[in-house]
């Protein structure tokens, strides 16, 4: 009979322990979050206990790693493995856990997560991004430009939902030639100092703004086969701008391909926000059949987002 007992008492017994661990792990979060500011040492220490005593809780893991994100503080390894393992399907939280190793210099592990958020969700284009500034750093050129096409890849295809018959199912393709040292030297140079975070928002359109660059230094490193590819890649990633449609029809004017640039500022006049540029141009320059200089809007679209 007393083991009947025990046995009917077992479950009631393993949620008390239950919650009673749950409420023990949000009063030391919550202790945390008001030592924070004050006493951060002391604060990473209650982040780690409350994690310690209730790993189960997918919102304990989000204020606890926000806040050790906000402090630059690391995550011990053994809460590493448990955040890798407790959150394992959840791309927000692991991208929250490989920040904190990348603030670590935990390069590896940080790549591992990046690569694992990418087959969690290929939408996203901010793990792309991280990978495109990874690769740059490890000075792998090629592969830098595949992880940021990537990105826009989806950037484009989330383009042509949004304007659809007008946003074309461009998937961007661009293969470095090796031989050209200086401009892939060019390429890593400027793809170390890309900001992920605000490449992966579309409005303003950075990710657009820096294909269109990675053009124009193909321009001035007399590789005019690369300008197309990745001008065409800034002009559908954001098609709404109208300076991505008028440096690409300046482009095909200047090559004395006068149809395809009238054919390229058509298809910005579809566009309302693109409009005004356009039509300054066509009437500037393309009527009179009066290039510009390649890139002459390279100030205004630096400036401009």
């Amino acid at each position: 009979m007393l083991n009947i007992r025990w046995l009917l008492l077992f479950p009631s017994l393993i949620l008390f322990l239950y919650v009673s661990l749950s409420v023990a792990g949000k009063i030391l979060l919550l202790q945390a979050e008001t030592q924070k500011n004050q006493n951060p040492a002391l604060a990473q220490g209650l982040y780690e206990k409350s994690l310690t005593v209730f790993p189960f809780d997918q919102g304990q893991w989000t204020v606890a790693l926000t806040g050790l994100n906000e402090l630059r503080l690391p995550l011990p390894e053994a809460l590493v493995r448990k955040a890798s393992f407790f959150n394992r399907e959840d791309p927000y939280l692991l991208s929250l856990l490989a920040y904190n190793l990348e603030q670590q210099n935990e390069r590896t592990s940080a790549l591992e997560l990046y690569q694992r958020l990418i087959t969690l969700n290929p939408t996203n284009p901010l793990p792309y991004l991280k990978l495109s500034l990874f690769s740059a750093q490890a000075n792998r050129d090629q592969q830098a430009v595949d992880y940021l096409l990537q990105a826009a890849k989806w950037r484009i295809q989330e383009q042509s939902q949004q304007y659809p018959g007008l946003a074309f199912q461009y998937v961007p393709q661009v293969t470095l030639p090796p031989e050209n040292h200086s401009l892939n030297q060019a390429y890593l140079d400027y793809l170390m100092t890309i900001d992920p975070y605000q490449l992966s928002q579309a409005d303003p359109p950075r990710l657009a703004q820096t294909l269109y660059m990675l053009g124009l230094l193909a321009h001035q490193h007399n590789q005019p086969d690369l300008v197309v590819p990745f001008w065409e890649s800034a002009l559908y990633a954001a098609p709404q701008w109208g300076w991505f449609h008028v440096e690409l029809a300046n482009l095909y004017l200047a090559q004395a391909k006068q149809e395809k640039a009238q054919q390229q500022i058509s298809y910005c006049l579809q566009f309302s926000y693109a409009n005004e540029a356009c039509q300054q141009y066509q009437q500037n320059s393309l009527q009179p059949n009066k290039p510009q200089p390649i890139g002459f809007l390279e100030n205004t679209i630096r400036q401009g987002i």
